[in-house]
């Protein structure tokens, strides 16, 4: 590998791009100075735990930063994208991040999309080799490092079928669902909406009639149950305005 490809050359590049001292970047990774001059000087190596934790504090690809991807000239974000100052000073050079609304059209939600079929066809090869419970264990423990890694804390408003139950119908209790819809279609329905409902959907695609007919009633049954949760919601909404008119009313 030429000098100018190898890791302590993407350092010095990605520091001199982002208009970092080399003590200000090591404050940002919670490391010493002393270390990242060492590594910048090939005085010790660049490795792949260190790449990471660089990554973390700039956004810069991890990959570019080993060598392993990319020009050096060129920073490349974990996604292979181009890396800018103005990338990192919008993103990571502020102590919020200020988009707060998620698209749930947008690239990032397409990125979660295809690594949430990625793992469910991981967790499918280790139900054929019966190793499922394993794969779901290292699956969890890795998702505990990425939390850890990314000093992050996610939400938990979405965890949980209650929660899904609470954002799709706009109620807490699982009675107002019991009188309109049977709980085993309800649990059937909210898998379409899962990473695993293209598993169904494929299935019926090569499947016989019948299957393609179940799949059908099923989508059928998932609109049923959106559209009536946009009347519920609505229905809340407006008996919730009643009564704060009713106790303004009372209270003059």
């Amino acid at each position: 590998m030429k000098k100018s490809q190898q890791p302590h050359a993407r350092l010095r590049i990605l520091r001199k791009e982002i208009s970092l001292t080399q003590q200000q970047l090591a404050t940002r990774c919670g490391l010493s100075g002393s270390y990242i001059i060492a590594v910048e000087n090939a005085r010790l190596p660049m490795t792949r735990s260190l790449a990471e934790t660089i990554a973390v504090a700039t956004g810069v690809g991890p990959d570019w930063l080993l060598g392993v991807k990319g020009k050096a000239e060129q920073p490349l974000t974990p996604f292979d994208m181009h890396y800018t100052r103005d990338y990192f000073r919008t993103v990571f050079d502020r102590k919020k991040w200020l988009i707060r609304d998620f698209d749930p059209d947008g690239d990032e939600a397409a990125g979660i999309n295809a690594l949430c079929h990625e793992l469910s066809e991981v967790l499918r090869t280790a139900y054929a080799a019966g190793k499922f419970s394993l794969g779901l264990y290292f699956i969890k423990a890795a998702t505990r490092g990425l939390i850890k890694k990314l000093k992050i804390k996610p939400s938990s408003k979405y965890d949980g079928g209650e929660a899904l139950q609470k954002w799709l119908f706009g109620v807490p209790e699982s009675r107002w669902l019991e009188e309109r819809f049977d709980r085993s279609d309800i649990s059937v329905q909210s898998r379409l909406m899962s990473p695993t409902g293209w598993m169904k959907w494929d299935s019926a695609l090569k499947g016989t009639d019948t299957e393609r007919d179940d799949f059908l009633a099923d989508i059928d049954g998932l609109k049923e149950l959106v559209a009536t949760s946009f009347a519920n919601v609505e229905t809340a909404a407006k008996t919730s305005t009643t009564n704060k008119s009713r106790i303004c009313s009372g209270s003059r």
